[in-house]
């Protein structure tokens, strides 16, 4: 299927700033790792293949606990292991250096990062120059490559969000979604690498892992399906696709709630349209910043790096996840928690 035009069409100009959808800018660190020296062949031990850990149980994974997670993943590896890493900004530099760390362990690694934020192009030439194979996206159309995603093993582990690597993703309010088994995701950053300068091409990868188009796809099939309550929490919401179909789940008697950075673009005139239609909307406090891009019924979850806007559901090369009914009462926990948080619109 095709991109859901839109109700309503509005041209806007955005600044570079601002392609990625409403995002936050974090400066860069003062300071960079250094990759240790690499030992002659003839005098490094060879690694001893070990089996590959067993599978991770499914978790919801807020933001604050991603860094951890991720460096324990890295840490844990032992040849014969692969690390695929597609990210958008990468700048956290533990995380940088459990990289070359486990590169230097013997695992097989791959890196994509997007070309415009200057911590990854900085992580970009630490990374090369430890010998791990670096690519810099280029997305058709002035899109981005917007992906958070680290996918282990071939995909016996997948970390699948909307939490960058960077200084200061850790201390906002996003997520991500640990999922094991996903093959599939594999599959697509393996696709994604061999094809940097191209846009996504669409289609669902898995039952849990969403690319391009089908990310939109999926947001409206979630919400059309909601028979008793949804809550949005985004970081802006500027897809009339979308805002459109919660306006219809609200006529169908569905309660509605919509938790809007007020920072992001397009908060006041999105919130006014939403709150005319019947949906309660609250804007989220400055801290933590509200960086999410979550929709969640009780039956049904979607989150991940695509913002609620035109380049986020149309442009850019995106990576969404289904959450996994286990996990749906922890989402929801964080979701309300954030949504308690927030005072209304008006």
């Amino acid at each position: 299927m095709t991109w859901i035009a839109p109700a309503r069409l509005t041209l806007v100009v955005l600044a570079a700033g601002l392609v990625a959808g409403c995002g936050q800018i974090v400066n860069p660190p003062g300071g960079h790792p250094t990759p240790a020296a690499t030992s002659p062949s003839a005098t490094r031990p060879s690694p001893t293949p070990s089996a590959p850990p067993p599978l991770a149980t499914p978790r919801w994974v807020p933001a604050g606990q991603v860094p951890s997670l991720a460096l324990s993943q890295l840490s844990d590896l032992r040849p014969p292991c692969r690390v695929q890493l597609e990210m958008y900004e990468l700048g956290n530099w533990a995380l940088v250096q459990g990289l070359i760390e486990a590169h230097q362990r013997g695992c097989q690694e791959q890196v994509m990062l997007d070309g415009i934020e200057s911590q990854s192009k900085a992580a970009a030439g630490h990374l090369s120059g430890a010998g791990i194979s670096v690519t810099i996206a280029r997305i058709s159309n002035s899109g981005i490559d917007h992906v958070k995603a680290l996918v282990l093993n071939g995909g016996s582990e997948a970390l699948i969000g909307g939490v960058n690597w960077d200084s200061g993703s850790s201390d906002t309010a996003d997520a991500d979604v640990l999922l094991p088994g996903d093959t599939a995701a594999s599959a697509r950053l393996t696709t994604d690498w061999s094809n940097t300068a191209a846009s996504f091409t669409g289609g669902t990868v898995s039952a849990e892992a969403l690319e391009g188009p089908s990310i939109s796809q999926s947001m409206l099939s979630l919400i059309g399906a909601a028979q008793s309550k949804v809550l949005a929490l985004t970081n802006c919401l500027t897809s009339y696709a979308v805002q459109d179909a919660l306006a219809a789940a609200v006529k169908r008697g569905v309660a509605v709630d919509v938790l809007l950075n007020p920072a992001g673009y397009g908060a006041k005139s999105a919130a006014s349209w939403l709150s005319s239609h019947g949906i309660e909307v609250r804007y989220s406090p400055a801290n933590p910043y509200l960086h999410a891009k979550v929709i969640l019924s009780p039956t049904e979850g979607l989150g991940g790096s695509a913002n609620l806007s035109y380049h986020g559901l149309s442009v850019n090369r995106e990576m969404d996840a289904m959450v996994p009914a286990s996990l749906l009462p922890a989402a929801w926990a964080w979701g309300e928690a954030l949504w308690g948080k927030g005072t209304p619109a008006g």
